[in-house]
């Protein structure tokens, strides 16, 4: 168990509720979920396939909006912003590392990795030096020129943790990253994800199974039914 000196909260949530319609029915995802995490902390989210841990995810990664409740990150109230603010602080402030890597497959691993930074306009010289480094510390100095059909999954994970660490965020959000690799590729990734992490001090929120990453943790939310258990 990692020890984080008290700090005020990066990220605080409080009393979010979320469902969605299917149908004529409405659906309970989430119901009342409240945590806090401090700066540089490792927060793993566990929970049985379907318990509403994505949707959990998205909704603190600014990708959906909840019901009711609210989202303080950096002591910035969220639940008011624009769309165009939530945007800006997806680009400028989070980092999101999917099961399903979303590479742009036109695209090479470098050209992938500069896409958040490009948006956020930064120039192209520094972005290309910055994606060719990230690249680099991920393994993939020999693959840069290389598109996403031509690389393996792990190796495309890698350049997805590449371009989600491109605008230095702040939070770290990693979905169930290694639901598509074999497990030996899959703890690699694990630990480069812990490594980089620990580099950079940033605060990381993984949804994994793996109950030997979440023993690492600083904290470890259950849950259950869309409600945190202990």
């Amino acid at each position: 168990m990692n020890n984080t000196p008290f700090s005020p909260s990066l990220l605080q949530v409080s009393g979010l509720y979320k469902s969605f319609m299917i149908g004529p029915r409405k659906l309970d995802i989430l119901k009342d979920i409240s945590f806090s995490v401090k700066p540089g902390e490792f927060v793993a989210l566990q929970g049985a396939s379907g318990a509403g841990k994505s949707t959990l995810l998205n909704l603190i990664g600014m990708l959906d909006r909840p019901d009711a409740g609210s989202i303080v990150l950096e002591d910035k109230e969220t639940e008011r912003m624009s769309d165009y603010d939530l945007a800006k602080i997806r680009n400028h402030k989070i980092g999101f590392v999917f099961q399903s890597y979303h590479l742009l497959p036109e695209f090479d691993a470098l050209e992938n990795v500069i896409i958040p930074a490009r948006i956020a306009r930064r120039p192209y010289a520094e972005v290309k030096n910055r994606g060719i480094e990230l690249l680099s510390q991920v393994g993939l100095a020999n693959r840069i020129a290389h598109r996403p059909s031509e690389l393996s999954g792990g190796e495309q994970q890698r350049v997805a943790i590449a371009r989600s660490l491109i605008n230095d965020p702040s939070l770290l959000i990693a979905d169930e990253p290694t639901g598509n690799l074999d497990s030996q590729t899959g703890r690699e990734i694990l630990d480069l994800l812990l490594a980089l992490r620990s580099e950079r001090s940033c605060t990381l929120v993984i949804a994994t199974h793996d109950l030997d990453i979440a023993a690492q943790a600083n904290q470890t939310l259950h849950i259950v039914d869309g409600s945190l258990r202990n």
